[in-house]
């Protein structure tokens, strides 16, 4: 999936970003693991992630809206992270920050009723 977004967009995402680092999960998802155990989780959860970026972008495909897509997203963003807006870690390449953050766009304007 090949998706374009502007150098601005990009360096609007550094504001996200700060020196300490903070879980983007929401930190009862983690109770009781082992270190081994998180982060073999989070992998799971960066894996669940994007295969709904990959679903959103190709509904038509599967057989589904983006609105059915970007619902589904929702609820399960709001289980999953601190924060539904930021879906990223700091050491997620560029490329994929940006992928990330075009879809967080998305979600939003797909969800945001039309004013007639």
């Amino acid at each position: 999936m090949a998706v374009k977004v502007s150098h601005e967009v990009f360096e609007s995402l550094k504001g996200f970003t700060s020196n300490k680092k903070e879980s983007i999960y929401k930190s009862e998802l983690f109770s009781g693991m082992s270190e081994k155990e998180r982060k073999s989780f989070r992998r799971q959860l960066r894996a669940k992630r994007d295969a709904m970026i990959n679903a959103f972008y190709n509904a038509s495909a599967i057989g589904k809206t983006k609105k059915e897509v970007a619902t589904a997203w929702k609820k399960y963003a709001e289980k999953v992270y601190t924060d539904a807006s930021y879906i990223f870690e700091e050491n997620t390449t560029s490329d994929k920050a940006t992928i990330i953050a075009k879809f967080v766009a998305d979600v939003n304007k797909e969800l945001t009723p039309v004013k007639k």
